[in-house]
């Protein structure tokens, strides 16, 4: 089997790593393009790196295996990956346990690195909108004191 290199998508590396070439070119595209965002996601769940990376390649994979994914628009496949991510993270009992801050930051990154409205963040997470939008107000407030 032929190897193709590509560029790894885990945040502060530089480095190359080998995949396998034929159809995996689709499946390194997608961690190219979404890879990092969903990774900063998983991390503002998981509050673990490995356990992050894990469930990026986990949410990868599984949206890899969907035919049609080649043909989906990227703006769309990231918000699939997003959900997809959530549930695999257990993203709901992270924001129902978490501190009102760690709240703060899994909407943002669902907002900023998922591609979520806040509306669909709010349904997400099955809190109201206005509620959402003070979680997005509260933490970028938090960001600019930081």
């Amino acid at each position: 089997m032929r190897r193709t290199s590509v560029r790894s998508w885990r945040p502060g590396t530089d480095h190359q790593r080998e995949v396998p070439s034929g159809p995996d070119p689709v499946a390194a595209g997608i961690c190219d393009r979404h890879g990092a965002a969903l990774f900063s996601l998983a991390v503002a769940m998981l509050h673990d790196h490995q356990r992050a990376e894990t469930a990026v390649v986990d949410a990868i994979c599984a949206a890899y295996r969907s035919p049609a994914v080649a043909d989906v628009p990227a703006d769309d496949l990231r918000r699939d990956l997003a959900y997809r991510l959530y549930q695999h993270c257990e993203g709901a009992a992270a924001v129902e346990s978490g501190t009102p801050r760690e709240r703060q930051l899994v909407a943002m990154a669902l907002v900023r690195q998922g591609g979520l409205t806040y509306r669909q963040v709010a349904d997400l997470l099955r809190v109201s909108a206005s509620d959402v939008i003070e979680l997005l107000d509260a933490g970028l407030r938090g960001q600019i004191r930081a």
